[in-house]
């Protein structure tokens, strides 16, 4: 007869141990548990990007990366941020419309900061660089605006393109240096709290107009103070309508 082939040969197989079953079965509670977990929770953002942060100050760390942090989870962060400008931006028109300063002062809310534009006419005196009672009470309320939101302030003078010529002001580049000097300077005293480092007062003369000078008219349009709230730093904007040029910045009041 040939080899009886009903046996239980499979019983010689080797087998894992019985306590490997269990063992296996809790680990796989514990991975669905926890992927439970993290599905459910919330994340921190404020922590997270202050923790995201630390490790973009150390050298070599993420290096090249644009941002660390996706876009899903900033977005409310800088919805936040937009709204508490906007909100301030807001505050202010109502301020100048109260006064009745609305149509002496332009201001519009950018990508950049906020830029008010100041009409000639309400800052000074013709060929004077010393500010008139009306533009103290506007730059009272531009003060307000200062807060750790802004990352630096430049001021601009600007003039038409009519020589002036006086002892004080042999040309328009000392008058409208002068100029952003002084709303400057009455700036940095309603807010000391306020570093002056980040003030800059910048003379443009006449090589910015906004109409022509052919006109009475155009003449006037060009005749301004404009002041940009940056959200950054001046150093790291590179492209602003009041970017300063090294011939005609003065920093500080």
């Amino acid at each position: 007869m040939g080899p009886d082939t009903d046996g239980d040969d499979g019983d010689d197989m080797p087998t894992a141990p019985f306590w490997m079953t269990t063992y296996g079965d809790i680990m796989t509670l514990l991975v669905t548990f926890f992927v439970l977990l993290i599905s459910m929770s919330e994340i921190r953002m404020k922590k997270f990007r202050d923790a995201i942060s630390n490790f973009q100050r150390q050298p070599g760390m993420f290096s090249g990366s644009k941002s660390v942090v996706p876009a899903d989870y900033s977005s409310g962060s800088s919805q936040s941020r937009a709204r508490k400008r906007a909100e301030q931006y807001e505050q202010f028109l109502k301020r100048l419309e109260e006064r009745g300063l609305g149509e002496k002062i332009q201001a519009d809310l950018k990508k950049e900061g906020i830029h008010v534009v100041i009409a000639d006419s309400l800052m000074f005196r013709t060929g004077r660089a010393r500010l008139l009672k009306p533009s103290r009470t506007v730059l009272r309320e531009l003060a307000n605006l200062l807060s750790r939101d802004v990352g630096s302030v430049v001021v601009s003078g600007h003039t038409d393109d009519r020589p002036i010529g006086t002892r004080k002001f042999p040309s328009n580049w000392e008058l409208s240096t002068a100029r952003a000097a002084s709303a400057v300077r009455f700036l940095q005293e309603r807010a000391p709290e306020y570093d002056s480092s980040r003030f800059q007062a910048v003379g443009h003369a006449s090589t910015d107009p906004r109409a022509s000078n052919q006109t009475d008219e155009g003449r006037a349009k060009n005749r301004r103070v404009e002041i940009m709230f940056n959200w950054r730093s001046w150093n790291s904007n590179k492209t602003t309508s009041t970017r300063p040029t090294p011939e005609s910045t003065a920093t500080g009041p």
